[in-house]
């Protein structure tokens, strides 16, 4: 997975999903990434396409995910994507 990818993936959605809602790196490893995600959100939307529209954003830069978990917190949600190993 390439570090600058994930950088340019987080970068991407804050500016074109801000400021309804932020994208914060929250951890990394080899299995998986961690994203916190603020905001208000887009009430119309729902509140999952955040969720999808990032882990487009990260194909878009080479990196290959699922959403393995999604844990609600005030004004965002924490989620878990596990990387698909090719």
């Amino acid at each position: 997975m390439s570090g600058k990818g994930l950088i340019r993936s987080i970068r991407e959605l804050n500016k074109y999903r801000g400021p309804e809602v932020g994208a914060e790196l929250f951890s990394v490893d080899n299995l998986q990434i961690v994203v916190k995600f603020v905001g208000s959100f887009c009430q119309t939307c729902g509140f999952t396409i955040i969720f999808d529209d990032f882990r487009i954003i990260l194909a878009q830069n080479d990196i290959k995910t699922t959403i393995a978990e999604i844990r609600e917190i005030e004004n965002g949600a924490i989620i878990r994507f596990a990387l698909k190993v090719s």
